[in-house]
């Protein structure tokens, strides 16, 4: 089965990656937790597209539950001011917005 929204997982992964790898400079942990959540996202995207029933309901929840942590790990890189170490303000903004409009 080929669902549309896998495709729309690895680009939000590509998306966020610049800002994983400038975050872990300053904040390694947070940085790692950011790029696990957006993993995470894609893995159960993928891992739904081929379950059944209410096994694939989970999945997909599971992903968008995901997709939420990845914002969440966006938001509190912000409100940790550590992008005035390495990432924009501007930039995790502008990821985080468009993080919300696609969930």
């Amino acid at each position: 089965m080929r669902l549309d929204i896998y495709e729309v997982t690895l680009q939000m992964i590509e998306e966020v990656a610049p800002s994983a790898r400038q975050l872990d400079r300053c904040d390694p942990d947070l940085a790692r937790q950011l790029r696990r959540a957006a993993a995470s996202v894609a893995l159960n995207t993928a891992e739904a597209a081929y379950s059944q029933g209410k096994i694939a309901g989970a999945r997909f929840y599971s992903a968008m539950a995901s997709a939420n942590e990845v914002v969440a790990c966006l938001d509190v890189a912000r409100r940790l001011d550590t992008s005035r170490r390495s990432i924009t303000s501007c930039e995790i903004s502008s990821i985080a917005s468009s993080q919300r409009c696609a969930s």
